[in-house]
């Protein structure tokens, strides 16, 4: 007996017509608070049903793409894209397969060596005013830290970079509080992002992406130290 062809999965007209809205944001670069089309008039527009055109919405919803406001000056609006949610969800997934400190300090070391090679060729002038001063005062908190690997990445000119190192330190962020640094390793932090800054002002490609991948490997020394690399990159203490 010959095999059946497969079975084609015909899109419920929701889903194609949320596709539809969705580029209409997309490419048309609409910014958060624009006024979106109401419920009645992608109905009359597109000549479904109201429970199809409810559901489109529901999906946009969803995802954060569109937001719905009561009262005087409501109605529906383009929203606030979250990069947080998105990271969650990356993050319940890696939780689910298993995935180890070990393993995220592989792929950050990666990308944030490209990230450092790339701010030295394209921070602006502004850019680089602001790695100055993150390196001008006293040791900073652990979130201001963060926030340094967060600037570098905004130097690269590269949005995918700056997304793909955004996810991944914010995931590394939720197991560092839980690591037991000090203040002593908060300094030798800070003088590593002085290296770091200063390839960087020197047009150094090579060597900042020498002296952060040096940053990085001092830190996941740390961390196995203490026994952690074969540890779960998020644990249950960080969900809350």
């Amino acid at each position: 007996m010959e095999n059946a062809p497969p079975r084609t999965t015909v899109p419920k007209a929701s889903s194609i017509l949320a596709n539809e809205l969705r580029t209409s944001i997309v490419r048309g670069k609409l910014e958060a608070g624009t006024p979106f089309p109401s419920e009645a008039e992608i109905i009359e527009s597109s000549g479904l049903s109201r429970a199809t055109v409810r559901e489109a919405l529901r999906l946009l919803e969803t995802e954060g793409l569109i937001v719905s406001r009561r009262g005087p000056g409501g109605g529906l609006r383009v929203g606030q894209l979250d990069l947080q949610s998105t990271v969650r969800t990356i993050a319940v997934h890696l939780a689910m397969s298993e995935a180890t400190l070990g393993d995220t300090f592989a792929f950050r070391r990666l990308i944030e060596r490209e990230c450092a090679r790339l701010a030295a060729a394209n921070a602006t002038d502004e850019q680089r005013e602001r790695l100055r001063k993150a390196i001008a005062d006293e040791p900073h908190p652990l979130s201001e830290v963060i926030d340094f690997h967060d600037l570098i990445a905004e130097c690269t000119g590269n949005e995918f970079f700056r997304v793909a190192q955004k996810i991944v330190v914010s995931i590394a962020g939720w197991h560092t509080p839980d690591e037991g640094l000090d203040d002593h390793d908060l300094v030798f932090a800070k003088a590593a992002h002085a290296k770091i800054v200063q390839r960087i002002l020197d047009r150094d490609g090579e060597g900042a992406a020498r002296a952060m991948d040096r940053h990085l490997e001092a830190f996941e020394r740390i961390v196995a130290d203490r026994g952690n690399l074969g540890r779960p990159v998020i644990r249950a203490s960080a969900w809350s």
